[in-house]
């Protein structure tokens, strides 16, 4: 007997489709939205540094000038346009 074949919710495969198009050191734009967000959110510069299953881990400067790190929804994400 063979195994079922499991088709992916459409979802999933979006999902599985954009992170697929991600890639480590790739500039991007992340968009951030605060918790109690309120509405509104912000555009912030960001590098690629990890993509999980997921998620995908991007390194971000804060105001202050300290870097940190922010795993956030691919679909939080935006290509760099081209200057």
């Amino acid at each position: 007997m063979t195994a079922p074949v499991i088709i992916p919710p459409l979802d999933e495969q979006r999902r599985i489709a954009a992170l697929e198009l991600l890639r480590v050191g790739e500039r991007v734009t992340w968009w951030c939205v605060p918790r109690g967000g309120y509405g509104f959110g912000y555009p912030v510069e960001a590098t690629i540094i990890a993509v999980h299953r997921t998620r995908v881990t991007v390194r971000v400067k804060r105001r202050n000038g300290v870097v940190v790190d922010r795993r956030v929804s691919p679909s939080s994400l935006r290509e760099v346009p081209a200057p």
